[in-house]
């Protein structure tokens, strides 16, 4: 079946002779899957041979449409929407924010964060300067991102939510290690509640600046 994209003042669809019509981000989205793990081909073509011949025969309707709209689900289900955590991402670390440096993993991979012991800040005016491991005179509170044994205020901890929507906090420090119990996605930030008297430190006029690393621990 010969196909040319026609615009019908909204989104570009796709045309056939034969007045067979399919959306162009239903399109994308099957030949993106199907690009993907080319061994899903054959069985698509002859699904969609399957489905245009009774397509024919019935006279038209919806449901060759409604099949090629529901194949991504389909051929993806309890596939990682992330890709593998399997490189390694810099960033730096904001003390005067909540959650940031948000990464996708998928089940089962096993990573490594980690944040840069030499640089310090204050995360109140007067308070000693503390690197990533956190104030360690000032346990965890219950109003705290990180409230269980082991957290202290200041320091550097992680929230993964997995797909499932359960969200699990665990205290970081200057190097954690993790696996992904399920499919999910990650974030960090300085176990605190407040943000205007956080400061990084100072020294010969050079600002200290906590840097953070993902990456996979090897298997």
């Amino acid at each position: 079946m010969a196909r040319h994209p026609q615009r019908d003042h909204g989104p570009v669809v796709w045309r056939s002779g034969d007045g067979v019509v399919f959306k162009d981000k239903v399109v994308l989205n099957v030949e993106t899957v199907l690009l993907a793990k080319p061994e899903r081909i054959e069985l698509v073509s002859k699904e969609n041979l399957e489905q245009c011949i009774a397509h024919m025969s019935k006279g038209g309707g919806s449901s060759w449409s409604d099949w090629l709209t529901e194949i991504p689900g389909r051929l993806t289900v309890g596939e990682c929407p992330n890709a593998p955590l399997d490189y390694t991402l810099f960033d730096y670390l904001n003390i005067s924010r909540e959650w940031q440096i948000p990464t996708g993993v998928c089940q089962d991979d096993v990573f490594k964060i980690k944040a840069s012991p030499q640089d310090y800040y204050r995360i109140e005016e007067g308070g000693p300067w503390i690197n990533a491991s956190g104030d360690i005179e000032q346990a965890a509170t219950g109003k705290l991102p990180c409230n269980i044994e082991g957290c202290f205020k200041g320091q550097l901890v992680m929230r993964f939510t997995g797909e499932s929507g359960v969200s699990t906090v665990h205290a970081v420090g200057t190097y954690f290690e993790f696996r992904a119990p399920e499919h999910g996605a990650i974030v960090v930030m300085i176990n605190d509640d407040s943000w205007n008297d956080n400061v990084f430190k100072v020294e010969s006029g050079l600002e200290h600046h906590t840097s953070i690393e993902y990456s996979p621990v090897n298997k």
